[in-house]
């Protein structure tokens, strides 16, 4: 099952869609709280729910940025319970992380849907 994060109103292509798998969507969350940003339960319902504008997806570029340089890993693991444990669970990878980021910066904003 695939997720499509759709935005808001983007200034370039690559802030139009991010698109991922659901394991890795939820791996991604779990960094994301790794990193400080509150993450509300309804964006693992992906019904539209996400962020209203490009200022609150550029301070969470910024975290998800100072976050990626105080770790060094390549890809980010996470068992089913929440524990950081390589190599079982579910994982998302530096550069799917990197990528996010660009999506948010170019944005304006994100809804997350299925796909």
């Amino acid at each position: 099952m695939s997720i499509e994060i759709r935005g808001r109103t983007p200034d370039s292509g690559e802030g139009e869609r991010f698109t991922t798998e659901k394991d890795t969507w939820e791996a991604l969350t779990y960094v994301l709280h790794q990193a400080g940003a509150a993450v509300p339960p309804e964006w693992s319902a992906r019904d539209g729910s996400g962020l209203e504008d490009a200022g609150q997806c550029s301070a969470l570029a910024n975290r998800l940025e100072r976050y990626l340089e105080t770790h060094a890993d390549e890809r980010f693991f996470v068992d089913v319970r929440g524990k950081v444990t390589p190599p079982y669970g579910i994982s998302v990878g530096r550069d799917e992380i990197e990528q996010f980021i660009r999506f948010l910066r170019a944005s304006g904003g994100f809804e997350i849907h299925l796909a």
